[in-house]
């Protein structure tokens, strides 16, 4: 479990990297959220069906969901949370922090500088993790 944190925001945060879709995952993941009690819930590459998402997300009890289907047998995203999480969600095509570029020419300081205020103006915080670019785990 990691915890996400920008300013004063800290979210426990599970993150799974594969899918769920043969049983003995799915008990795995099952059996730690209780442990952990992650507020925030990613999995990449679950390769669920939009039906199988939906019944994840009532077994994990998360109130709120989001999903995206798989494509054939792999693929698919699916992101619960708590609703005590105030969540937005969007390609706002912008960065923090230098850092977070890769590639192609530098963002300027003032960009980032006003979405920084941005943010702060909305109350809004960034969930960036305390970790590496890619996580995993089982």
């Amino acid at each position: 479990m990691e915890s996400s944190s920008q300013g004063n925001l800290t979210v426990p945060a599970l993150v799974k990297n594969g899918g769920l879709d043969n049983s003995k995952t799915f008990k795995a993941l099952h059996s730690r959220v209780p442990e952990l009690k992650p507020t925030l819930n990613f999995i990449s590459k679950s390769k669920l069906s939009n039906s199988q998402a939906d019944s994840v997300a009532r077994n994990l009890t998360f109130d709120k969901y989001f999903k995206v289907d798989r494509i054939g047998l792999s693929g698919g995203l699916l992101l619960l949370w708590d609703k005590s999480l105030k969540l937005i969600e969007g390609e706002f095509n912008e960065i923090l922090m230098a850092k977070e570029k890769h590639g192609d020419r530098e963002k300027s300081f003032k960009a980032m500088d006003e979405f920084k205020k941005a943010l702060e103006d909305c109350d809004l915080g960034d969930l960036t993790a305390d970790i590496d670019t890619y996580t995993w785990l089982v």
